[in-house]
């Protein structure tokens, strides 16, 4: 038999830990995921509150075009029926329309009628313009274009609409 050898030398452990740098390493990748995260959250928050501010303003200038279908028709060829008496009465009517619950007159959101206009048939063309049209045989209903404009209260953008008003 052998004699036992004297204690066989132990190994040097090659797990020293984790070094500083490794440390920095991780904690720049957690950083990065975290920032492109929250940068992700905060763009699809400010999309929603855009998307919601288009929203109101369509469901108001729909309210708005609603009362002017129901607004008395005030021909253009009556002489007291100037193009400001009209539109201040289609302003009326459209001041009249559901305003969305947020967007009170103290936070800055208008309604407002930008022109109306009418139809001129001269020959083959049709054009609309700011003159009464009464005198043009070829045009006898005397149709109204109302061009109707909604800003949201921070101003930051509007929307608009015509809407066709005929006898």
């Amino acid at each position: 038999m052998q004699a036992k050898d004297k204690a066989s030398p132990v190994s040097p452990r090659s797990d020293r830990g984790v070094s500083f740098i490794e440390i920095l390493v991780a904690i720049v990748l957690l950083g990065t995921v975290v920032v492109a995260t929250l940068t992700g959250l905060r763009a699809a928050i400010v999309g929603t509150e855009v998307d919601e501010d288009h929203a109101r303003a369509y469901a108001w200038l729909q309210a708005a075009s609603d009362e002017i279908y129901a607004a008395a028709y005030l021909p253009c060829h009556v002489a007291a029926n100037t193009n400001i008496v009209i539109k201040n009465q289609y302003q009326s009517a459209v001041a009249t329309a559901s305003r969305p619950t947020d967007w009170t007159v103290a936070s800055g959101a208008t309604i407002t009628i930008d022109t109306v206009e009418y139809l001129s048939r001269s020959g083959t063309d049709d054009l609309w313009g700011t003159t009464c049209a009464s005198g043009n045989a070829g045009s006898p209903v005397y149709p109204q274009l109302i061009k109707i404009t909604v800003k949201d209260p921070s101003l930051q953008f509007s929307a608009t609409i015509e809407v066709i008003k005929s006898v």
